[in-house]
């Protein structure tokens, strides 16, 4: 991650593809901070060090001078500018996320091959949440599957419309599920979790610029039971990293950045699922089973494989990817969301 000045407080410019060649020319004092130069992004910036894999000394490199390593400088409003007072948060929900939220399920078809299934998403269970605590509140899907906020593998998830959708929503809450697309970013994972740790803040910061008077809910990863599939398919998904993940993020919450935003609130979502073993992700299901809850229609060439897959297994159990929600994981979760938000104070709007 490219940053305009040596600290996790300066703003992020890029991000660093893994194998990316970079060149460095200025260092810290106590060489924690290198400022570098992307040639195949004709960029330079600063890089937390330990990001790096050096070839050379880094004693034989300059140290910045204060002009170059100054923080950052503190706005001062211009002559004649009136602030502009935002105007108080919506009276709605925002869900937020990758797949998790979208409610995109991976099934293996043995002997057949893959399909991917549309379940109702997230935002669809909150709002029934809501409307059991008599609150009718508009529960808006803001996810998208296939993206993530830190991963360079994957697409950006504010290079999309949704993200601009987001913005537009100003609601009071804005619920965040664990992007699970980062965990296989392909970066090392100790150094990966905390750099999402810095962009769960760097987002929070985005929103409440936008949306001072609105609260964030971040909720941390679950550990699920994937498939041996789905590790072919996103190897990140692993006990190691998600452990590691979820220590970033209490440490964030309870120390770092996200500890000093009165807006966000962390949820430990094993919290939720404590008493359902497995049977909060998308296991094995029948046929049946998953007609009941497909809300889109298969792709063509999935709608043949479904069909075969039955025809030669009328009874069969196909796969699913163990990762995703199912019905009862995110009915479950959503209660436990609902009752966290309903118990927030308001929050001043400036």
């Amino acid at each position: 991650m490219l940053r305009t000045g040596p600290g996790k407080e300066f703003p992020q410019t890029a991000v660093l593809l893994e194998g990316a060649r970079v060149i460095v020319f200025r260092r810290t004092a106590d060489s924690a901070w290198l400022r570098v130069r992307v040639p195949a992004m004709q960029s330079e910036g600063w890089v937390f060090g330990q990001y790096l894999s050096l070839n050379g000394d880094l004693t034989r490199v300059a140290v910045a001078s204060a002009a170059e390593s100054a923080p950052i400088p503190t706005p001062q409003p211009e002559t004649g500018q009136v602030a502009v007072k935002r105007p108080p948060p919506q009276a709605c929900v925002s869900v937020v996320g990758d797949s998790i939220a979208y409610g995109e399920v991976i099934f293996k078809l043995e002997d057949v091959g893959f399909i991917h299934v549309k379940m109702a998403p997230f935002s669809f269970y909150m709002a029934q949440q809501l409307k059991l605590r008599n609150v009718d509140q508009p529960v808006t899907d803001r996810s998208y599957p296939g993206v993530g906020i830190t991963s360079p593998r994957h697409k950006s998830y504010y290079d999309l419309p949704v993200y601009q959708d987001l913005l537009r929503d100003r609601c009071r809450f804005t619920v965040v599920l664990p992007w699970v697309n980062d965990l296989s970013s392909g970066i090392d994972p100790a150094q990966a979790a905390p750099l999402h740790a810095e962009n769960l803040a760097d987002m929070a910061r985005r929103l409440i610029e936008n949306n001072p008077g609105g609260h964030i809910l971040f909720v941390n990863y679950y550990y699920g039971a994937p498939a041996p599939f789905t590790l072919g398919m996103a190897g990140g998904f692993t006990l190691q990293a998600v452990q590691l993940f979820n220590q970033e993020m209490e440490r964030a919450c309870r120390e770092g950045a996200l500890s000093r935003l009165p807006q966000v609130t962390c949820v430990e979502v094993e919290a939720a699922f404590r008493d359902l073993g497995t049977t909060y992700v998308v296991q094995g299901m029948r046929r049946d089973e998953i007609e009941a809850v497909r809300t889109a229609p298969l792709s063509p060439e999935h709608q043949k494989m479904f069909d075969y897959y039955n025809s030669i297994h009328p009874n069969g159990v196909m796969q699913g990817d163990g990762v995703h929600l199912s019905s009862l994981g995110k009915r479950v979760l959503a209660s436990y969301l609902a009752d966290i938000m309903l118990r927030l104070p308001n929050l001043p709007s400036e």
